[in-house]
């Protein structure tokens, strides 16, 4: 049988999950990573590289605990959002002069600060009151509010919690 009708006939949730633990393995052996700067900052793939990587096995983990409830919609969104994650490493790793990484780090605090803004007002009732807290409606403030609001809801558990510890 060849490689592609094995891979049309699907794999067993077994097999699937033996796959994720093997692949998440092979990042958390490696993990947590210090990134030396040699007196500089470091190149922006050294950094952003292995937190890519966590971010993605974490999201493999949520795949396979997903699986066996047969969360098929959940699991594609999952899925989607992995795509993403390897297409935007591949894309930023082929770039030897870090202009996509800048480019990438600007419209990344561009679409925050969007989607901090298109924000309904009905939804910070759902917010604790240190991510609706007002910074006098300041650009800058509103960044300071979203990453607090971020590392404020954030479970410490995983992969991403281990590679990079607050």
């Amino acid at each position: 049988m060849s490689e592609l009708a094995a891979f049309e006939g699907g794999l067993s949730l077994a097999a699937s999950l033996r796959a994720s633990e093997a692949l998440t393995g092979l990042v958390e052996e490696r993990l947590p990573l210090q990134v030396a700067g040699g007196g500089g900052p470091p190149e922006p793939m050294r950094v952003i590289g292995p937190a890519m990587l966590a971010r993605g096995a974490g999201t493999v983990q949520a795949l396979a605990a997903l699986a066996p409830l047969d969360r098929e919609a959940d699991a594609g969104v999952l899925l989607r959002v992995l795509l993403e994650h390897v297409i935007t490493f591949a894309w930023l790793s082929a770039d030897p002069d870090h202009q996509r990484f800048l480019l990438w780090l600007k419209e990344d605090g561009r679409q925050r600060l969007a989607m901090h803004n298109d924000l309904p007002s009905s939804v910070g009732a759902l917010l604790s009151q240190r991510c609706t807290r007002s910074s006098a409606g300041s650009k800058s403030g509103s960044m300071v509010r979203s990453r607090t609001c971020a590392n404020a809801q954030r479970k410490p558990t995983g992969i991403g919690r281990r590679a990079f510890p607050a």
